[in-house]
């Protein structure tokens, strides 16, 4: 076998090993996504049947709970997403380098629209299916803002929960 060949088998090799790792970081971003959200609202709906049967004090700081899932959900989100983007960068390297130059590669092309705001060109046929692609990914990549949205809303939430609290009950004395 020539070095070319094996050059060029060692990097197919990785290519779909790194495939691999980057379907499996989209897949743990997606769980981390479903799960901090069905926590966060698991533990409103426990706090809001239970709410009279908790210490004042507690009751309060229990609120805060959803803010620290939110914030924690975020910082792995953040963690998954420079993942993805440093082996999407990788992939795209060896696509430019070993796809056709018509066609591509899937990690090419994001890695371009992500520079340049458009798609590579030469274009190819497939090119309104792409942008719909595209459109979706983008879409399916706001995990972070997602998570972001969701520690300003928990807090905001805690804040009126906690501002109603201390309204019906001013002596802090358990209900």
């Amino acid at each position: 076998m020539s070095d070319t060949a094996r050059h060029l088998e060692f990097h197919l090799e990785e290519y779909k090993s790194l495939r691999t790792e980057m379907m499996s970081l989209q897949t743990e971003r997606r769980l981390t996504d479903r799960l901090g959200a069905s926590a966060i609202v698991a533990i409103y709906a426990w706090l809001l049947t239970t709410g009279g049967s908790i210490p004042d004090l507690l009751a309060r700081l229990n609120f805060l709970l959803p803010t620290l899932i939110a914030y924690l959900c975020y910082l792995q989100s953040t963690r998954i997403s420079k993942g993805i983007r440093t082996v999407g960068s990788y992939l795209a390297h060896f696509e430019k380098k070993y796809a056709d130059p018509e066609i591509g590669g899937w990690e090419y092309m994001l890695s371009h629209i992500r520079e340049n705001s458009t798609l590579p060109q030469p274009a190819s046929e497939t090119r309104d299916w792409l942008e719909q692609r595209v459109e979706l990914d983008r879409l399916s990549s706001l995990s972070a803002g997602f998570w972001r949205w969701s520690i300003l809303g928990t807090v905001g939430i805690a804040l009126v929960v906690n501002a109603l609290l201390v309204a019906t009950n001013p002596t802090g004395a358990s209900p």
